[in-house]
């Protein structure tokens, strides 16, 4: 979905999030609680799913164009891209009635599972800017999810804490999305997600090889 899209949002939008090098909040409708004309946004859904369960082909030319390549390996990756997006789609609107976006609920629950912490340390954990940390913890302090003070140790640094209605919020999250996470992948038996599971791990680790040779 284009930014174009976004047009009638009458809220502000959190900054790109990346976790382990994964987009969180872009332009595919993961704002904090957008609200979106009714009388569009339900065809583009529609369009949307439907562009989604779509097999991938690669072209008869494949070859031809990128003879060095592998057909497999491409399509591995588009599928795996595509089916990434359509899950941050389905959390980012199933979040919207609780005042809150993928990226907001990761930072609720680093906060909740590890204690208060620096907005530096969060910074690490997300794999984001100084700048990006600072516009979430807006958007959630303003929500009332989330607290900053000066750190005792520190008085020249803060500390993010998580306030009893963002402990609340999260609950409710996490509660919404395993609901789904059972659905979504309902498709496989425990033995079948235990291969998966191993499988995306192995890529993980070379893609993240590939991107160190890269460096």
């Amino acid at each position: 979905m284009a930014t174009a899209d976004f047009a009638g949002l009458d809220e502000d939008r959190e900054p790109l999030v990346v976790v382990d090098h994964v987009v969180l909040n872009d332009d595919l409708g993961h704002c904090g609680t957008p609200r979106l004309s009714l009388s569009t946004y339900p065809i583009r859904s529609v369009i949307r799913i439907m562009a989604a369960i779509t097999k991938i082909e690669m072209p008869d030319d494949y070859y031809a164009q990128t003879p060095d390549a592998n057909v497999r390996a491409t399509e591995a990756v588009m599928n795996t891209i595509k089916t990434a997006d359509l899950v941050f789609d389905r959390i980012g609107r199933l979040l919207r009635p609780l005042n809150i976006s993928a990226a907001g609920g990761l930072v609720l629950g680093i906060l909740r599972d590890h204690g208060a912490m620096a907005p530096s340390e969060l910074g690490e954990r997300l794999i984001v800017t100084r700048a990006t940390v600072t516009g979430l913890l807006d958007s959630l302090q303003r929500r009332g999810f989330v607290t900053r003070s000066q750190n005792p140790a520190d008085r020249r640094s803060l500390v993010v804490e998580i306030t009893p209605e963002g402990l609340l919020v999260l609950q409710q999250l996490r509660t919404l999305i395993h609901h789904h996470e059972q659905t979504w992948m309902s498709a496989l038996s425990d033995a079948e997600l235990g291969v998966y599971i191993e499988t995306l791990q192995r890529i993980q680790e070379s893609v993240a090889a590939a991107s160190d040779e890269v460096d």
